[in-house]
């Protein structure tokens, strides 16, 4: 795993963590979920930083949190990126359908270009932020989260494996091997 070039490749796109994509899978016993961890460093080559063993005697809600999403700093660059290129491409998008209202479109919309624009504007820039910003949420690492925390409240042991979108198969192909229940976000 070619970690410098994935980090580069996904500093071309919106989502500024180094590993965006979750692959979790709950076991009933430490033993398994420690023969899942080797065979996750041993045989697919993932780094142990990247894969989280969630305790079930952990009781507090922060070490839970840290686990499921330890990039705090690539969160952060997700919520800015998003926001800025989202809301500002709706935002250029905008500007064009407010230029085509203005030369070609009804006589309101001619007669009157500085509210069109405005109007048309407006309405992009709050479409694209809210659009941003539903991309930083990240509602595809839900279905994970949600699985490790009722295994977790079940007493059972979780692991995670923080990855790229190219090597989640191979986390998944290697969980299966334990689990045939293996969760996973986009």
């Amino acid at each position: 795993m070619n970690t410098l070039k994935k980090e580069a490749d996904l500093d071309m796109h919106v989502i500024g963590e180094t590993y965006p994509s979750k692959v979790a899978v709950v076991f009933d016993t430490k033993e398994t979920a420690d023969e899942a961890i080797d065979a996750l460093v041993t045989e697919a080559g993932f780094s142990r930083q990247q894969i989280k063993l969630i305790n079930p005697n952990d009781r507090q809600d922060v070490h839970l949190g840290a686990n499921l999403e330890p990039e705090n700093k690539g969160i952060l660059a997700t919520m800015i990126r998003s926001h800025v290129v989202i809301g500002g491409g709706i935002v250029l998008l905008s500007i064009l359908l407010a230029w085509l209202l203005v030369t070609a479109g009804p006589p309101a919309t001619q007669s009157s270009p500085g509210m069109t624009f405005l109007g048309v504007c407006s309405l992009g820039l709050f479409l694209g932020l809210i659009l941003g910003g539903a991309v930083a949420l990240r509602p595809d690492h839900d279905l994970v989260i949600a699985k490790i925390r009722m295994g977790k409240d079940a007493g059972k042991w979780g692991v995670v494996v923080h990855t790229s979108h190219d090597d989640k198969k191979l986390a998944r192909q290697t969980l299966a091997r334990f689990s045939n229940t293996t969760v996973e976000s986009l």
